[in-house]
């Protein structure tokens, strides 16, 4: 005979999986994974820098004299010379930029450094033309550095695939 314990029903644990840390199934295992490395991690790192200068671009108090030895005109460059190099990372490291691609990014920073520009006027900061000059320098600047490291880091990411198929096959042909 059965007890009275035996006939209630289990209620069974909701699954942790996707939610916890546990390597195999969870956010970090997620995290860890070379594919999410590789293709969002840059990404990540790329929204958060476009965040980063467009906070600061907004930012409604400004200091009335910036130091002497810093020109508004060298910052406008090197922000937009960093979103240059960043923005190829959304497509991914692994490939040789194009000039299509090349002409995508100056269109975008462009049309960024416009709205930028734009959007300064209701916090209370000025539009000027010519930060949307600098603007659009770092950016050819940065988008043409992005292009040097990404061409060598696909010739170097081959020379070394090369090397490893041909240290592999003379392996072989030395087993036979």
């Amino acid at each position: 005979m059965s007890s009275p314990l035996e006939s209630v029903p289990t209620v069974s644990t909701p699954s942790r999986r996707g939610i916890g840390l546990d390597e195999e199934t969870g956010l970090l295992g997620v995290l860890l994974q070379p594919d999410f490395q590789i293709r969002w991690l840059p990404r990540f790192v790329l929204l958060g820098y476009w965040v980063l200068i467009f906070t600061l671009t907004h930012i409604p108090i400004v200091p009335t004299k910036m130091p002497a030895q810093v020109n508004d005109k060298v910052v406008h460059f090197c922000m937009y010379f960093g979103l240059a190099f960043l923005l190829p990372l959304w497509s991914g490291w692994l490939r040789p930029m194009t000039v299509r691609g090349f002409a995508s990014g100056l269109l975008i920073l462009f049309a960024y450094a416009v709205t930028d520009e734009l959007l300064q006027i209701p916090v209370g900061r000025s539009c000027e033309f010519f930060d949307g000059v600098a603007d659009m320098i770092g950016g050819t600047c940065g988008l043409l550095a992005a292009s040097v490291v990404r061409r060598h880091w696909v010739e170097q990411i081959l020379r070394g695939a090369m090397g490893r198929i041909a240290s592999s096959s003379n392996l072989s042909t030395a087993q036979d």
